[in-house]
């Protein structure tokens, strides 16, 4: 709000599997990532780099619920037959269409589940 910020990506930073850890306990950071051209005027700004690495990327769409649906379907279903494990670095969402704030109460994301060989 500082920086009157009007284009940039959402992301959401899952610390927590939601599908095993109770939701009240679950570590999740909410993100933005403004333009690079953007010049700051307040540039004290808590700053994170996701890790590179290999992840699975999948495409979902859906309504609130959906995505701990997903996510569950993701790493209990799709995991053990893929032939992959997962590794400690995070999964992640990048939001094209954010629920909580569109009209219709719809998503549009990308998830990003961390595999390893």
């Amino acid at each position: 709000m500082t920086n009157d910020l009007k284009n940039y990506q959402q992301i959401g930073l899952y610390h927590d599997n939601p599908t095993i850890t109770p939701l009240q306990s679950c570590q999740y950071i909410a993100c933005v990532v403004p333009d690079k051209s953007l010049q700051f005027t307040n540039d004290r700004l808590p700053k994170f780099n996701i890790a590179s690495g290999i992840y699975a990327k999948f495409n979902i769409s859906g309504v609130y619920g959906d995505v701990l649906k997903f996510i569950r379907w993701a790493y209990h279903e799709w995991l053990p037959e893929s032939g992959f494990e997962t590794t400690t670095k995070p999964s992640f969402t990048l939001y094209h269409k954010n629920h909580f704030l569109s009209d219709d109460g719809s998503f549009e994301l990308s998830f990003y589940l961390p595999v390893q060989f």
